[in-house]
């Protein structure tokens, strides 16, 4: 499983750096490295985020929801949850943006620009990508879907000992 992950890992970040170039091209108006491919990104979106998903929902089980994302993320280095973040506010700033800025349908003939398209596309691609990326990495470094004491019980991503057994939990790995 682990191997699995890892693979899923590899790519998750191919597919992040792959949207992040399509998008930059998109927005220079030129074309990207996939070319006329460029909207299989959509479909390379499931490959990762239906593991991401399933990764995800067997955690949710065992946590409450408000520690949901911290137990999801925990091992996850830092820098990677600030990009995160990052890019998941740059996905709602370009959607508004786009949303401006793309020219209207009762103004352009039947044809939209691809580059356009891609454009308003790739922010949401980025964030998918990343998501799942961030899961898998978290996942692989943890060894285990969620949180757990030594015992083996289900721990909440802020607890520093376990309300089944009281043994203290370690920190998050940073």
């Amino acid at each position: 499983m682990d191997y699995f992950k890892n693979i899923l890992s590899y790519l998750s970040a191919f597919g992040f750096i792959l949207s992040l170039s399509s998008h930059l091209c998109a927005r220079f108006g030129i074309q990207g490295p996939l070319g006329e491919f460029t909207f299989a990104l959509h479909f390379g979106i499931l490959v990762v985020w239906i593991p991401a998903i399933i990764i995800s929902r067997k955690i949710k089980a065992n946590v409450p929801s408000k520690d949901l994302l911290d137990t999801i993320l925990e091992g996850s280095p830092k820098w990677l949850r600030y990009g995160l973040h990052f890019f998941f506010y740059y996905a709602i700033l370009n959607f508004f943006l786009f949303m401006i800025q793309a020219p209207s349908s009762n103004h352009v003939p039947d044809t939209q620009p691809q580059s356009t398209a891609v454009w308003g596309y790739s922010g949401h691609w980025m964030v998918f990508y990343a998501v799942a990326f961030t899961i898998f990495t978290s996942k692989a470094r943890t060894g285990k879907p969620g949180r757990f004491c030594p015992n083996g019980h289900p721990v909440v991503a802020a607890a520093q000992s376990c309300e089944t057994c009281g043994s203290p939990v370690n920190p998050s790995v940073e």
